[in-house]
């Protein structure tokens, strides 16, 4: 039934699709429309059968959902409110959004189709075959971050927001046996694509690390919540395991300021 609402005081756990239970430590219940699921907020507009995802951005006045893609209820967000709430942060400024669209359908599409396509892939051969072009994608990710302490401009933008998120999931959705193989062969480069990313891409794990240490950003990271994510994104994979980053340790990417 999709994506469960629950309060963790009166449900401390709930089970996944593995058929494992989870702490709902840090979930919020909808106290808006009082629903259980996230399909019931579908079917409050249109019980015509459909796909049920997240996010939703619900409109609570017309009792309907006003959009349910994610980079446009970011965009919503970051300039649709500020009589509202002023705010000197502008994730999607329109000086820069060439360069940001450019980077959300060539870069950040290149790594996240890598990793993505690796894993479902229906053959060795063929997640071998994905598995490269990802990692000529991280390579690309690395050089520009040697130059350039965010993606696009001199500030966080939507499109650092998009990276960050497509790469803490593939550090939380590993396992340690798949973390030793690679201590063990430093040299193997197609038995997982993020451990190697973790041993070689090493201004990545910088990147990573300023970002998740800006407060806003830290909040939007639950690690238990990405692995209920992972689990019920493929449910015969092993348990996540992850994350294996030190997100708190030191990074040095304010002298790229």
């Amino acid at each position: 039934r999709g994506w469960v609402f629950v309060d963790p005081k009166t449900t401390p756990t709930v089970t996944a699709s593995n058929g494992k239970e989870y702490s709902t430590e840090g979930c919020i219940p909808d106290t808006v429309n009082h629903v259980k699921f996230v399909r019931d907020l579908y079917e409050l507009v249109d019980k015509t059968p459909r796909k049920f995802s997240v996010p939703v951005l619900w409109d609570k006045k017309k009792q309907t959902i006003v959009s349910e893609e994610s980079t446009d209820i970011m965009r919503t967000l970051d300039s649709g409110f500020r009589d509202l709430v002023p705010s000197n942060v502008r994730l999607y400024p329109e000086e820069l959004r060439d360069e940001i669209e450019a980077m959300n359908n060539g870069l950040s599409a290149e790594i996240m189709s890598g990793y993505y396509k690796s894993v479902f892939a229906k053959t060795p051969e063929a997640a071998d075959e994905e598995l490269a072009k990802g990692f000529e994608a991280i390579a690309k990710l690395d050089a520009l971050l040697a130059k350039q302490r965010y993606l696009v401009g001199n500030g966080v933008t939507e499109a650092d927001i998009r990276m960050f998120h497509t790469l803490i999931r593939m550090d939380v959705g590993q396992t340690k046996s798949y973390a030793q193989n690679i201590t063990q062969f430093p040299n193997v480069v197609g038995v997982l694509f993020m451990n190697v990313f973790l041993q070689f891409a090493l201004r990545i794990l910088q990147y990573l690390r300023d970002l998740y240490q800006i407060p806003a950003m830290k909040r939007t990271v639950n690690w238990e919540h990405l692995k209920i994510g992972m689990v019920n994104f493929k449910p015969d994979a092993p348990d996540a395991e992850g994350p294996f980053v030190d997100y708190d340790a030191p990074h040095e990417r304010a002298q790229l300021a």
